[in-house]
Order: C-alpha cells, then sequence, then structure tokens
C-alpha cells in the first residue's frame, strides 16, 4: 500500500537532491577559487630588462583578480554552510534560495569581469603587439605566464560552476513557482 504522504515526500526528496547538488557545486567551486587564487599569489618571477613594454601594470589586474577570487571564495563557503542548513531545514528556505540566485549572479558578473581583464592582459603579454612595438612578455616571464594563464583558466571554471548554480537555483525557484 502506497503510503498517505507520498507526494510531499517525494516533494522533500527533490529538495534534498537539490540541496545536496548545490552543496557539491559550491564545494567545487570553493576549490576551484582556491586553486586559482594559490596560482595567482605563486606568480613571481624577477628579470631586469631594458625593452619597450606595455605602459600598464600587470599587478592592476592581478590584484583585481585575486580579490574577486577572495571575496568568490568566502561566499563559497558561507553559501556552502547555508546550502546545507537549507538541506536539514526540509524544504522551508525560499527566502533562502532568492537569495541565492541574486549572490550567484553578482559574483558571477564580477569574477567573470575580473576573469575577462586579466585575460586581455595576459593575453598581451602573450603576443605583444607590434603596431605599438611592445613585445612579448611571455618569452622571459615563462613561470609567471604559466602560472598566470592556468589561474585565469581555473577562474574561468569557477565562473562557469557559478552560471551552473545560478541556473540550477532558478529551475528549482521555477518549479516551485509553478506548484
Amino acid at each position: 500500500k502506497a503510503p498517505v504522504n507520498a507526494p510531499a515526500a517525494a516533494e522533500r526528496g527533490v529538495t534534498w537532491r537539490f540541496g545536496f547538488s548545490d552543496f557539491l557545486l559550491r564545494i567545487s567551486l570553493f576549490a576551484s577559487v582556491l586553486t586559482a587564487t594559490v596560482l595567482l599569489a605563486a606568480a613571481n618571477q624577477t628579470i631586469v630588462l631594458q625593452l619597450p613594454f606595455p605602459p600598464f601594470e600587470i599587478s592592476r589586474t592581478a590584484k583585481y583578480l585575486l580579490t574577486a577570487l577572495s571575496v568568490t571564495g568566502l561566499y563559497s563557503v558561507v553559501s556552502s554552510a547555508l546550502s546545507l542548513f537549507a538541506v536539514f531545514s526540509h524544504g522551508k528556505h525560499l527566502v533562502l534560495v532568492y537569495h541565492f540566485v541574486i549572490l550567484d549572479l553578482l559574483l558571477l558578473g564580477i569574477l567573470s569581469a575580473a576573469t575577462g581583464a586579466s585575460g586581455a592582459v595576459a593575453y598581451l603579454g602573450y603576443k605583444g603587439n607590434s603596431h605599438t612595438n611592445w613585445l612579448k612578455l611571455c618569452n622571459r616571464y615563462d613561470k609567471f605566464c604559466r602560472y598566470v594563464g592556468t589561474s585565469i583558466f581555473i577562474s574561468l571554471f569557477a565562473s562557469v560552476l557559478l552560471l551552473l548554480l545560478v541556473l540550477r537555483t532558478i529551475r528549482s525557484l521555477a518549479r516551485k513557482i509553478t506548484k
């Protein structure tokens, strides 16, 4: 004989599955952000050259990316704890889900902008600019370029994880609204 509260049990199961997968995505986000932060912080190489290089500091975009990664890492730790709380509260967390969507979107924009800015500067350092006679930096700063490039790639992966979190949360909200 089927249990009387079968729809309620099924709804609780969906909430639990959503909460658990949300928690796993947030932990993956933290791991990727931590890896990118460590790589970016460890990227240091000093060589004295008397050549024409671009008149800007690479460290500005690196600081911007490092700050965005740090804020995203802190947010992923806090939101992972709140996600676990939401799982154990048995589906009584609709307001928390709304806040997740807003904050996930905000951090997606910040992290994507920082990744794009750092990627543009890294590309200029990798290719140079023949029109302005700026030379390639990565021929001489190979370790630095490898670390920064890997950090940018991992932060791009973190942006994709944030996008997946936003899409999953919006899908969950859409299901709750239609019920």
